[in-house]
């Protein structure tokens, strides 16, 4: 199985995001852009489950739990976690921020991209609207709040 050009666009946009930003997480930025770049690894075993496969992939080569975690549950609703990790809310903002090209976009248009893609009732267009609502409104509490 092959990873799309597409989806490797994505992947390289999402890693130079995470790089950018992972200082206002006080996270080591080289770590981030790996993290980035493999965060769609899964999609090497097919489109069934690609979060689990690239999940078992990075531990299976040595990757700290968080990191294979946050590979492992960056499609899953962040506001189910009693305490996300840095990694993985980093890595679903910089998700959430990217398109399907490796472009930059705004948290609505990454939306309207999901939804023309999936549908408005599919679960990947809730999980994202839910996700992009969390980190508008609780992003800057919660890493205020992350040493207290």
């Amino acid at each position: 199985m092959m990873i799309s050009d597409e989806r490797i666009a994505h992947m390289h946009g999402v890693a130079e995001y995470m790089y950018e930003h992972a200082g206002e997480y006080g996270l080591p930025a080289d770590d981030m852009y790996l993290l980035g770049l493999l965060h769609d690894i899964g999609y090497l075993y097919g489109s069934d489950n690609p979060e689990v496969n690239g999940e078992r992939l990075l531990k299976r080569n040595g990757f700290t739990l968080k990191y294979s975690l946050a590979v492992g549950n960056h499609a899953k609703y962040i506001s189910d976690s009693i305490h996300p990790i840095k990694e993985r809310i980093l890595l679903i903002e910089a998700d959430m921020h990217i398109g399907p090209d490796g472009e930059y976009m705004s948290f609505r248009d990454r939306l309207n991209d999901i939804k023309k893609r999936y549908g408005k009732n599919s679960e990947q267009y809730k999980i994202c609207s839910d996700n992009i609502a969390w980190l508008e409104e609780y992003k800057n509490v919660f890493l205020n709040n992350w040493d207290k």
